[in-house]
Order: C-alpha cells, then sequence, then structure tokens
C-alpha cells in the first residue's frame, strides 16, 4: 500500500499527539496532554531542536520518529538522538519501520551528522533486535544517566 513519509508540520497535531500520547503509554512514559502538546511545538514550527518524521497511509498518520539535534566531540560533529519511534501495532513488522529509518538516516547523513544515538528498553527484544540490524551497538561500558533540571 502506498505510504508518505514526510517532515511534521505544525498542522500535523491533531492527528499526531493521538499517537504520541499511545507510543508514552505504551512506554509507561507520564506527561500529561498539554505538556506532550507544548514538547511537541518546536519539532512542528522548526527545525532547530530537530523534527518529526511522520509516515502517512491514505491521510491517516500510521507512525512517527522524533529525532533531536546535538554536538558530539566524541564523534567530532552533529548527532541526532531518536527520541521516539512509534507505528500503531497493526502496520509493525510489514517493512514501514525499515522505509522510515532508512528515511532518517539518510536525511542525517546527507546533512552531515557523524552520529545518532537511541534508547530501548532492555525487555524490548524485538525493538533491539531491529535497531541492532541497521548497526546500533549496545555501549555496554556506559550507561545513560538522566537527571532533570525543571522546575
Amino acid at each position: 500500500m502506498e505510504s508518505i513519509i514526510r517532515i511534521a508540520e505544525n498542522h500535523d497535531l491533531k492527528q499526531l499527539l493521538p499517537l504520541v500520547m499511545q507510543y508514552h503509554e505504551f512506554e509507561g512514559i507520564q506527561q500529561s496532554l498539554s505538556v506532550c502538546e507544548k514538547s511537541l511545538a518546536p519539532l512542528l514550527a522548526t527545525q532547530q531542536f530537530g523534527y518529526i518524521l511522520i509516515l502517512e497511509q491514505k491521510n491517516r498518520l500510521i507512525g512517527y520518529i522524533a529525532v533531536c539535534f546535538g554536538y558530539s566531540i566524541e564523534f567530532a560533529g552533529r548527532d541526532a538522538f531518536i527520541d521516539e519511534f512509534y507505528l500503531l501495532p497493526e502496520f509493525r513488522s510489514k517493512g514501514y519501520g525499515r522505509q522510515m529509518f532508512e528515511k532518517i538516516c539518510d536525511e542525517l547523513r546527507q546533512n552531515g551528522f557523524k552520529a545518532m544515538h537511541l534508547e530501548v528498553k532492555k525487555s524490548n527484544k524485538k525493538a533491539r533486535l531491529f535497531y541492532e540490524k541497521w548497526g546500533f551497538n549496545n555501549r555496554e561500558c556506559f550507561n545513560m544517566m538522566t537527571h532533570s533540571i525543571s522546575n
């Protein structure tokens, strides 16, 4: 079936928000709808901090990848962090994830990015295998640690 992959814009918020909330529920992320909406706004309005790649089929949003930009001394240049990646359950294991990853990798490479990072739950074996096929390596000697500095 014909699908379209494109960068999300402000007018996509209404369709995107329910998918983001489904992803948060799946991952056990506690975030209110209003905070989620405010968090998406900068990625939809400008590509300064990153962007959201969406997958559409018959004008229906069926998946997204949120990528945020950074810089790494270790990797000698710009890096990207896949913050969220979600496909509706009925569209998984049908090649759509591969299509989206091909698109995101090509775009980042063409724009001079040196590395791409992501987090995946240790218990999500299917996702871990998918990412390993794309060349992601578990850096056993490092642990990602987070400290929230917001009020």
